[in-house]
């Protein structure tokens, strides 16, 4: 008698899932090979991003200069991927921190329920309810906080969606017979949400997490295009964008990259959390 066939596991039907998804493994395979060229710039080229070269203002794409010169001369491809390093960079921090901050956050509120989870939830609806961009601004001008500031402002006022997500998930899950069973052992609390409640709610959470990485690289980019984010000579692909607007007839590329790379990323990351999405998704995921 042949040996009875294995079920495949949950974590190997998500995969299976998200394989299945054309768009969410582009998606992925796009992030990857971004992550290789910024990590390894010198894949594609030799130069470094601010070397400038007069000589060759404004060149337009060739085969010395893939993607033509800014206005000082300066080879677009390095400075592209620096660009990138530096805006995936703080992307990927920036949802850490609130990512972090929403699940502590949420997790509190959900698992304490009653007055606490009101409080929490009124201060959350408020904070939602403020004009955090252009506190942001505000802060960025008055008080220069640099890169390392930037990101921890951008995590700091877009945790709150992840807080609700993790509150209304919290509490459907203190609800269910394990972690009452836990509860009734006498596991305080934060035991309780840490070894039980947080594994189970995992899959929405890094749904959201890879939603709010292509929020903040937007982010960002419209801060640094406003002059208020990263400064130049670092490159970022928001500031990236701030030369363009005086050459955006006569040298297009330099509007085009940034915005191009800017746009694939984050549809990149969109396409990985809906792929994710859907793979996680329990009642999609069963075995049949």
């Amino acid at each position: 008698m042949s040996a009875p066939r294995r079920l495949p596991t949950r974590v190997g039907l998500a995969l299976r899932r998200f394989r299945a998804n054309r768009r969410a493994s582009a998606g992925l395979i796009v992030l990857l090979a971004l992550a290789v060229v910024i990590v390894f710039p010198r894949l594609l080229t030799a130069r470094t991003p601010n070397d400038v070269d007069l000589a060759r203002s404004l060149t337009p794409p060739s085969a010395q200069h893939w993607f033509g010169t800014d206005n000082v001369g300066r080879d677009y491809l390095a400075r592209a991927l620096e660009g990138g390093r530096v805006s995936l960079a703080i992307g990927l921090a920036a949802m850490g921190i609130s990512v972090v901050v929403g699940t502590v956050v949420g997790s509190v509120a959900g698992y304490a329920a009653g007055y606490t989870d009101e409080i929490i939830s009124r201060g959350v609806d408020f904070v939602l309810a403020l004009p955090l961009f252009y506190a942001i601004v505000v802060i960025e001008m008055l008080f220069h906080p640099g890169t390392s500031g930037l990101v921890v402002l951008i995590g700091l006022t877009t945790w709150m969606v992840v807080a609700r997500l993790v509150r209304g998930l919290v509490l459907s899950e203190r609800e269910t017979e394990y972690v009452q069973a836990a509860r009734a052992l006498g596991a305080h609390g934060g035991r309780v949400i840490v070894r039980h409640v947080l594994p189970n709610i995992l899959g929405p959470v890094m749904v959201t997490a890879s939603f709010n990485v292509g929020n903040a690289i937007l982010l960002e980019s419209a801060l640094s295009f406003l002059g208020v984010g990263v400064q130049p000579p670092q490159a970022t692909w928001g500031n990236m964008i701030i030369g363009a607007q005086t050459y955006l007839f006569n040298a297009p590329w330099i509007a085009i990259v940034p915005g191009f790379l800017i746009t694939i990323t984050v549809m990149a990351f969109m396409f990985v959390g809906d792929g994710l999405r859907d793979a996680l998704d329990v009642k999609m995921a069963a075995p049949r």
